[in-house]
């Protein structure tokens, strides 16, 4: 089996949130294949309730941790002391952060010819510009500032490590439209997110339509924001409904801003779950009320997976080749948003129609298989 090295800023695993989700199907959908050594960038924190090492050991042949700040020798090292200038057959980059130490150590391998991937999972240029207005309504007009400033070194980095990769992938088409338009001489391709289907899909069974759910990494501001949004602004309008409403609200790292939200009624934050399957039986609703960010939202596939409708905005639906009224229901002001959770926790013809079309399309077009096929074709010479 050919050797393929996997560069990455988090640790690959099953949830938590998306970058870990994507990263983890890459490494086992590749270990198929390949014998895969990942190097983790320690970039990102760890999250030892969430990810385990010992998960990511089951698929890849060796793993190597590198510090952050990297030292300036630090490819040197990891081609020395644990890599054959010649073993190595193929390089898969997740994130553009990890891309400087990973071209250092592609340039000390025999191997110029071998395939080479930098998966950018989204646009981070375009995810920074729309943070900013963000962080501005919040207050934050520092940090806003300060990211307004970084954006040009921001651009010249990506231009520079982009034309490095055989191919760039994206999440979504249409990030890697606008993209392949400001760099024409760069292959980007899209790389679908997969979800891992559920053996059973709890919502189609029923359940509580007015438990409503948001699930994401909740230190995310967009994700933050829309919690935020949810709570402050859509939610009264549920309450003076008269029907029974509450929110659950489960994620990684939640800030004291969304902590806070506990004291309202009906409202229960839950903190970072290891294992969805419990909120999605809880669920009757999965809320996506973003304003801001890139990409596609694993949130929604997740949801779709297990069979609760989805209401979202439609820039929580970015990025998705979904229909409102066939897939779910997208709803862009306060009043339609609640609305929207009001039409499925009265209608459960709409809600169990919404969930079906949704789950044969995210089977279809969001499977363990689409996107196994994208890499083993890359790789399929080696």
């Amino acid at each position: 089996m050919a050797r393929i090295l996997f560069f990455t800023p988090v640790v690959p695993g099953v949830t938590g949130q998306g970058m870990i989700m994507r990263a983890g199907i890459a490494l086992q959908l590749l270990s198929e294949m390949h014998q895969v050594t990942v190097v983790h960038v320690g970039l990102c924190s760890g999250y030892p309730e969430i990810v385990e090492e010992t998960w990511v050991r089951n698929y890849a042949c060796a793993y190597h941790f590198v510090p952050v700040p990297v030292a300036a020798g630090a490819a040197q090292e990891l081609v020395s002391r644990h890599l054959s200038r010649t073993e190595i057959e193929g390089v898969y980059v997740f994130r553009q952060a990890s891309a400087p130490l990973a071209l250092q150590t592609m340039g000390l391998l025999a191997n110029s010819k071998m395939p080479s991937v930098l998966d950018l999972d989204d646009d981070e240029c375009t995810r920074t510009e729309m943070l900013i207005p963000l962080r501005e309504a919040a207050g934050d007009f520092a940090r806003a500032n300060r990211e307004r400033t970084e954006l040009g070194r921001q651009r010249r980095f990506q231009r520079m490590i982009l034309s490095r990769f055989q191919t760039c992938f994206l999440a979504s088409s249409e990030d890697r439209d606008s993209l392949s338009a400001q760099y024409p001489d760069v292959k980007f391709a899209w790389l679908p997110n997969a979800i891992r289907l559920p053996a059973e899909t709890p919502g189609l069974h029923g359940g509580p339509r007015g438990n409503l759910l948001f699930l994401g990494k909740l230190d995310y501001l967009p994700n933050e924001d829309a919690v935020l949004y949810f709570c402050n602004r859509i939610l009264p309008l549920l309450i003076t409904s008269g029907r029974p409403v509450s929110l659950r609200v489960a994620g990684m790292d939640a800030p004291d801003s969304i902590r806070k939200l506990s004291a309202l009624p009906g409202v229960t934050v839950v903190g970072a779950v290891k294992d969805v399957v419990p909120e999605y039986e809880r669920a009757g609703i999965a809320v996506a009320p973003l304003r801001a960010g890139s990409g596609t939202r694993i949130k929604i596939l997740e949801a779709f997976s297990y069979g609760v409708p989805v209401v979202s905005t439609s820039m929580g639906a970015a990025g998705l080749d979904v229909t409102h009224e066939v897939h779910l229901l997208i709803a862009d002001t306060p009043e339609e948003f609640a609305a929207a959770c009001l039409r499925l926790i009265e209608d459960d013809r709409l809600a169990e129609r919404l969930s079906r079309n949704a789950l044969k399309w995210v089977r279809e077009t969001h499977s363990l298989d689409r996107v196994r096929a994208i890499l083993h074709g890359i790789f399929s010479a080696q």
